[in-house]
């Protein structure tokens, strides 16, 4: 189980490194600067900061996680077909 964690920290680590700002904004109270990127099948949500950045969470998309996401504002609500 350590060495899966420590593979999905270095996957982060190297797409993060790559482009930092390339991360989704996500809406938080506790962290206004947080970020998201996907990496095969986890949801690495980071904190870019002046000298460095920060791996805050890392999700495991299989397990339907990304519901913690909300609906984007942007798409206007669905409606049932006649």
């Amino acid at each position: 189980m350590e060495m899966a964690i420590a593979e999905q920290v270095r996957l982060a680590r190297i797409a993060i490194g790559e482009n930092p700002g390339r991360g989704h904004h996500i809406e938080s109270d506790i962290f206004p600067d947080l970020r998201a990127v996907r990496v095969k099948k986890s949801l690495i949500c980071y904190r870019v900061l002046p000298m460095r950045v920060v791996i805050v969470r890392i999700l495991d998309v299989r397990r339907d996680i990304w519901t913690i996401l909300g609906r984007p504002q942007s798409l206007p609500p669905t409606e049932p077909e006649n």
